[in-house]
């Protein structure tokens, strides 16, 4: 685990700010942890190791479906028949068709399998910026409680939220930053974490 630093969120650099505000969408924080060999080394066969499949559509290449497997390794060593010098699996999912592989390319546990396939349905917070990628921009302002703010005059965006957007109340935050992505993230992440954030020490 990366050492982290409490940063008040006005102080936040455009990269940090932008993991943050995928945090605050609910993005996954963390890679999924894979099998080691070290893992399975004392385990006797059959085992059972998880798989995430992933199907997208040809139109748009956009994920239609993800889905954690199972599947049965039979073999665990190094395959000599092939010339190997390290350790392999031999395994075989429902349909029994065995394949070859090695166990770093998989997960031990379910738990595991199911927070790698969180990070293709609602996203990686640290892949997650908003002020570049067009389709980051539109996931980052369809959040209603949002409300932009252009200063022509000073050449700058600015960003409110309200706890209610359907009302006129009085908003919980408001910043101005010099694009309307960052508003909108610093304005998230103050109204999600308040003044303070902690971030890993790389991104400080």
């Amino acid at each position: 685990m990366s050492e982290t630093k409490i940063v008040r969120v006005s102080e936040l650099s455009v990269r940090a700010l932008s993991g943050v505000a995928g945090k605050a969408m609910g993005m996954v924080t963390r890679e999924a942890v894979t099998a080691t060999d070290a893992d399975v080394e004392k385990m006797e066969v059959p085992f059972t190791l998880y798989d995430v499949e992933v199907a997208s559509n040809e139109s748009d290449d956009e994920i239609s479906a993800v889905d954690v497997v199972e599947f049965t390794v039979v073999r665990y060593g190094i395959n000599h028949e092939v010339g190997a010098t390290g350790p392999s699996i031999t395994a075989h999912r429902a349909d029994r068709k065995r394949f070859l592989s090695s166990v770093d390319s998989y997960f031990l546990t379910k738990e595991e399998a199911e927070h790698d396939a969180k990070s293709f349905i609602l996203g990686r917070a640290e892949d997650f910026f908003p002020d570049a990628e067009m389709k980051d921009w539109k996931r980052l302002v369809a959040i209603k409680n949002i409300t932009p703010i252009h200063h022509p005059k000073l050449r700058s965006w600015g960003a409110s939220w309200l706890d209610d957007p359907d009302s006129s109340g009085c908003a919980r935050c408001s910043v101005v930053e010099s694009t309307l992505p960052i508003a909108y993230m610093r304005c998230l992440a103050l109204a999600k974490f308040g003044e303070t954030v902690e971030v890993p020490v790389e991104l400080v």
